[in-house]
């Protein structure tokens, strides 16, 4: 009988993807020299030229390791009040993490880490299982041969279901340009709008408007359409996925009989509350990381939740695969 298995997926899962192929990865890398410079990248910064601004102010503390992608945004946010280029500049940003992490999602290769976990899951779980990951990327989506992740509600409705609160890609907000709030006049791009009225996707958000995928719009000319993907911030508060999504993670957390850990640090503190919420019960948690400190701190992030028993794997995604690990994960 198939077990209740949650697998919790962060930014190292992606990076550590496949010996075939490297295209993920850590948000710290986003101003890397060797990414930036990549001629796909660059051709999409000439697209949203406002994001370089932010990328020109962060990039050296965070090379230099005095600080992380995401505080050095989270010290810019905390200051964007109304200033006008500020809210540009995030605007640009978000499409900019949409394009990358869609050229990302195309570098893909069928010989890969989620491959082999999916096979697992069927070897030892009658293929169900639910993945909540923080990638913006479809990697996984695509790794999953037998299911299909072309419409908002496949991912609830799939034998593996995947929750991805920080958004995708491939995930998109929509207005008809008829229907809009806010002229469109003398608007050439959805971004050019966006920017123009910073405030209208806060508004969509407020009245529940949840993201579709972008599939779903493809025949539709007259949409205004616009990212759902949440800016890489050290303090996020929301979640950006459909109220759906968000209620089947407690349901998730409630049921879950064992749970595994890839590549994530436990930092999200909507989720890390969510789970010392709504387990109830003792669950076995192996936490897979390429470094024991790494490990060693996930595990200090989610101690003081009960009910929760920590292993620690310390050979990243491609060992834990290749290793009894993972056999032992499954059948404990």
């Amino acid at each position: 009988m198939a077990k209740n298995i949650l697998i919790i997926c962060g930014a190292g899962a992606s990076f550590d993807y496949s010996n075939y192929a490297h295209p993920s990865i850590l948000t710290n890398d986003l101003v890397n020299t060797n990414f930036i410079n990549k001629p796909e990248i660059s051709s999409i910064i000439s697209k949203y030229p406002d994001m370089a601004g932010i990328f020109s102010e962060i990039s050296t503390p965070v090379i230099e390791n005095k600080q992380t992608f995401e505080s050095s945004l989270q010290k810019i946010m905390d200051g964007v009040g109304d200033k006008k280029h500020r809210k540009e500049q995030f605007i640009s940003l978000e499409f900019f993490l949409k394009d990358t992490f869609e050229w990302v999602s195309k570098q893909s290769n069928p010989i890969n880490n989620y491959q082999a976990l999916i096979t697992k899951i069927k070897d030892y779980n009658e293929g169900k299982a639910s993945v909540i990951t923080f990638n913006y990327d479809s990697l996984l989506e695509q790794s999953i041969t037998d299911e299909k992740y072309v419409d908002i509600n496949h991912y609830l409705s799939n034998n593996i279901q995947i929750i991805k609160p920080h958004g995708s890609h491939d995930w998109a907000y929509m207005s008809d340009k008829n229907n809009l709030d806010y002229q469109w006049e003398g608007c050439i791009t959805d971004c050019d709008y966006y920017k123009k009225h910073p405030e209208y996707l806060s508004q969509l958000r407020q009245i529940g408007a949840h993201p579709y995928h972008t599939n779903q719009l493809k025949n539709h000319s007259n949409l205004a359409i616009f990212p759902a993907i949440a800016v890489p911030l050290s303090n996020k508060d929301t979640f950006v996925c459909p109220e759906r999504h968000t209620l089947q993670i407690k349901t998730v957390l409630k049921n879950a009989d064992k749970i595994l850990i890839i590549g994530w640090k436990a930092g999200d503190k909507i989720l890390v509350d969510l789970i010392e919420k709504n387990i109830n019960k003792q669950v076995p948690v192996t936490i897979v990381t390429e470094k024991k400190e790494s490990s060693e701190e996930v595990a200090s992030n989610l101690r003081h939740i009960k009910n929760l028993n920590f292993r620690l794997v310390n050979s990243g995604f491609s060992g834990f695969i290749s290793s009894d690990e993972i056999n032992v994960f499954f059948k404990e």
